[in-house]
């Protein structure tokens, strides 16, 4: 495998855990961009969880974003309605 396949790769691996941080209890979920960002050392990879500290950790608070043991995590319910609404 070559290099740019293994970065590749691992990016990718590690895009998919930052997509899982919002499943992640509040409390730990800066453990867990911690425990992300040391694993890469990519420049663009580093730039998005810059963002990402400043924007998911900085502004917002962790328990608004969190989606960790909360059941409903669509707004299907609502968009089925609207379609009903819509369509009469």
């Amino acid at each position: 495998m070559t290099s740019v396949m293994k970065t590749s790769s691992q990016i990718s691996g590690l895009l998919k855990q930052l997509l899982t941080l919002m499943y992640t209890p509040a409390e730990r979920a800066t453990d867990a961009l911690g425990y992300i960002e040391a694993q890469c050392t990519d420049e663009n990879f580093l730039n998005l969880i810059s963002y990402m500290k400043h924007t998911w950790f900085g502004i917002w608070q962790r328990k608004d974003w969190s989606q960790f043991m909360i059941t409903a995590r669509t707004n299907n319910d609502m968009e089925g309605w609207k379609h009903d609404v819509n369509n009469r």
